[in-house]
């Protein structure tokens, strides 16, 4: 099986993850949180945006300066009208994130404002979709199993805000602890 993101060719069909970068190769969808961007303000109006695979997820108003949170799927597909998607937000919470960005804000706070308006964007367009959330730094913490977003959205919101960063960085223990 090819993987979706490095492009490896595995050789056990029955493989979980990537022999080569440890992507999993079949998974409900997987957003791993990989990039937070700054940028000026644009001074018009903009809507927010749902965030799906290899897509952003505006931060802030036009008005002022903003981030973006980037988010990559481990394995893409169209959704037909009236399907739903399951996905497990993995957030990095180590202590790299809670550097400057911009000179006046952190990164783990962006991370927190992006994830938290995706969540809202989610909730609005398919509130039937299964959304779960783990923390990873030099571990991974499962910290909400997948459950429907009209009835997780408030608790996901509030653990994700309570998040804090600290710690090293292992990627992969994160998209392990979603599997």
């Amino acid at each position: 099986m090819q993987c979706p993101r490095c492009g490896d060719n595995n050789q056990s069909a029955n493989a979980n993850y990537c022999t080569n970068c440890r992507a999993p190769l079949k998974a409900t969808t997987l957003a791993t949180l990989t990039q937070v961007r700054h940028s000026p303000p644009t001074n018009g109006t903009t809507a927010p945006q749902p965030v799906y695979g290899g897509s952003q997820a505006p931060i802030g108003n036009s008005n002022q300066p903003s981030a973006s949170v980037y988010l990559n799927h481990a394995q893409g597909r169209s959704l037909g009208q009236g399907q739903s998607e399951d996905l497990v937000l993995v957030l990095d919470t180590s202590g790299s994130m809670a550097r400057r960005y911009d000179g006046s804000r952190d990164k783990i706070t962006a991370a927190k404002r992006g994830t938290s308006s995706l969540v809202l964007n989610m909730a609005m367009i398919d509130p039937n979709a299964q959304v779960g959330l783990v923390r990873f730094d030099s571990s991974a913490t499962p910290l909400l199993p997948l459950g429907p977003l009209h009835s997780n959205k408030d608790p996901l919101i509030r653990k994700i805000q309570s998040l804090q960063a600290d710690g090293g960085t292992d990627q992969n223990e994160g998209l392990k602890a979603a599997r």
